[in-house]
């Protein structure tokens, strides 16, 4: 016969009589305190005075006390929340380029350590992972009489795999990497890049071997972001203020949209539904449906951007603005400022974010530069670049977490994830 079920005797008593910490919830048993109390197990979250506590609805029953611990036992490793467990699991680590140190910083996916430093021949700037997280691709300007490359790091160790020169059939070199993509559909892990002196949309392998994928007809285009369709990306090209589809099998732009020339930063929702482009020169912004592939909206910024993400979820766009010091959430429908927050040193080795109060309250700002969101949206980060720093910070409310010191010159970031955790 299984265990048998009885009311609770009281809002706030269970059944053996002890007082349920203070919680009154006639309907649920809190976990609070000792498994073999009269708390039941954690199923739904709830709020207490304690701070966050979790229940599970019995509808008014509560369970013989010979069963609590066992039953929290086993309920207690069911309640941890799956989207959790999937986060922990898929983000591997951090890579984070220093500009004055010539070094590039693999931090685990928690950011609390640095695993690996590596130093590279030349200054790393954008950095971007790619295969589904087994490979990350950094760029490094030219030194001296080589030309500018690319560092391939293992997406597992942060390990560097080797240096690809960017050269041209000819041996001509093609400037520095502007722009990194992860490379859609194909069979080899690759990135997609485009070079300062090249009007070539370039795809890169794991393996080191570049070739042209598209041609777009103007110099360095200044972001890349997927596109709309399967086997499209999107190009932004600022000289004429074009942002481009790309059709990667017929090797062309198969449409255009003009967005204002010098507009440099791009950013895609989730779903390749909507994407933002902005322009730092002028303050504005442009929301742009992919569908139809039209501005749907056109809004300016009280600042300028220096980077921008949307938020997992797509309903908000997430953007620095160095000058001010400030991180913003905007609608990303409307464009209407829904939070921001001015990111200050509050005393050395803290870091706090706080409510903007006017132009005054900026001149503590930690120049804010390269943000990126994990794919889960539970892990924000911002590269502090006058602190040398890594700031960890709540996406939704944007408050600072903490903060991690990095080598001087904090340039380029990118959050690397898989399926697996190595």
């Amino acid at each position: 016969m299984g265990p048998v079920l009885s009311r609770s005797v009281g809002p706030d008593l269970c059944e053996s009589g002890e007082r349920s910490h203070g919680y009154r919830r006639a309907s649920s048993f809190w976990i609070a305190g000792p498994l073999g109390s009269s708390c039941g197990a954690p199923i739904v979250p709830r709020s207490g005075p304690a701070g966050p506590r979790h229940a599970v609805d019995l509808r008014g029953w509560s369970i013989p006390a010979r069963m609590h611990a066992p039953l929290g036992l086993l309920l207690l490793a069911l309640a941890a929340p799956a989207s959790a467990q999937v986060a922990r699991a898929e983000v591997r680590g951090v890579l984070v380029g220093s500009e004055a140190a010539r070094q590039v910083q693999w931090l685990d996916g928690t950011v609390d350590r640095t695993l690996r430093i590596t130093s590279v021949r030349s200054r790393p700037g954008r950095v971007a992972a790619f295969g589904g997280g087994s490979h990350a691709a950094v760029a490094l300007e030219a030194v001296g009489g080589s030309p500018a490359a690319i560092g391939i790091f293992d997406g597992a160790t942060g390990r560097l795999l080797r240096d690809v020169p960017l050269v041209g059939a000819e041996g001509g070199g093609l400037g520095s990497a502007v722009a990194l993509l992860d490379a859609p559909g194909t069979e080899v892990p690759s990135c997609l890049l485009t070079a300062s002196d090249s009007t070539s949309l370039l795809l890169l392998r794991a393996d080191g071997t570049l070739e042209v994928a598209a041609d777009l007809g103007e110099r360095g285009a200044a972001a890349l972001a997927p596109g709309p369709r399967p086997g499209t990306v999107l190009a932004l090209l600022p000289a004429t203020g074009t942002l481009a589809e790309v059709d990667l099998d017929a090797g062309r732009a198969i449409r255009t949209l003009d967005v204002g020339a010098g507009s440099s930063l791009l950013a895609v929702d989730p779903g390749a539904r909507r994407a933002w482009v902005a322009n730092p020169a002028s303050r504005a912004a442009s929301s742009v449906d992919l569908g139809s592939f039209q501005r749907v909206a056109q809004f300016g910024m009280g600042a300028s951007p220096t980077d921008l993400v949307f938020s997992a979820d797509g309903r908000q766009v997430l953007v620095t603005h160095a000058a001010a010091g400030t991180l913003t959430a905007y609608d990303a429908r409307t464009g209407r400022v829904i939070k921001e927050a001015f990111l200050g040193r509050a005393t050395a080795g803290q870091i706090e974010a706080r409510p903007v109060r006017g132009e005054a309250a900026h001149t503590r700002g930690v120049d804010p530069g390269d943000l990126a969101l994990a794919q889960d949206g539970r892990l924000l980060l911002v590269v502090a670049r006058r602190t040398h720093e890594l700031l960890v910070l709540d996406p939704v409310t944007l408050a600072v977490l903490g903060h991690r010191p990095v080598a001087a010159g904090p340039a380029g970031l990118a959050i690397v994830s898989g399926a697996d955790r190595p």
